[in-house]
């Protein structure tokens, strides 16, 4: 349901509408937004690599208690496609959440640029969380975050997830093979810094 809250916060999130299913994504993801209480418009940008940008106001209560309040969630097959390049950022979330979340549907990710099931698992287990890798998704026991070493096997988006859990861990964490990352997003070491991460080459 909705919740009430002062906006605070607008960001700025910009979609290429003419990538493959950019537009049933965007709009997807604007339906997800809104169902959870937020307030969200967009404006089209033809001109400007075909983009749309959404505008979207987060009430209070999103940022009131940080990760502490994620709660458990549970993600069915009629989902995967709005959010299947997305799995990786769920799972670090579902990683600091309380109780047991759970991923079906989503085989496809065993053919990635790794098995990303399998990366998810095995890199949550070296930081002491309680994972396993299904036939088609994951189940993921929240809970305390540990240092440790986590291979990325060369995909950028298993590479950016662990680094950002590595901010909620309690001792250092080490992500193998992170140059994979420049494909996609290559000022991401950088912005994370300045978001206040401890970044050292390894």
């Amino acid at each position: 349901g909705r919740r009430s809250g002062v906006p605070t916060h607008i960001t700025h999130f910009y979609q290429r509408t003419t990538a493959p299913g950019g537009a049933r994504r965007m709009l997807a993801l604007v339906e997800d937004a809104r169902e959870d209480g937020l307030d969200v418009t967009f404006d089209s940008y033809p001109y400007v690599f075909s983009s749309t940008r959404l505008n979207i106001v987060i009430p209070q209560w999103a940022f009131d208690g940080g990760p502490e309040r994620l709660r458990a969630a549970e993600v069915t097959a009629d989902q995967i496609p709005r959010m299947v390049d997305e799995v990786p950022a769920w799972a670090i979330a579902a990683a600091t959440a309380h109780g047991t979340s759970r991923l079906k549907g989503a085989a496809e990710l065993r053919f990635k640029e790794s098995d990303r099931l399998a990366a998810i698992a095995i890199g949550l287990g070296r930081l002491g969380v309680a994972a396993r890798a299904l036939d088609d998704g994951l189940e993921i026991v929240g809970g305390p975050i540990g240092g440790g070493t986590v291979r990325s096997e060369g995909d950028h988006r298993i590479a950016m997830a662990f680094a950002a859990l590595a901010t909620r861990a309690r001792g250092a964490v080490t992500v193998e093979d992170t140059a994979s990352i420049a494909t996609s997003y290559p000022g991401f070491t950088g912005d994370l810094a300045r978001l206040g991460a401890e970044i050292q080459p390894a």
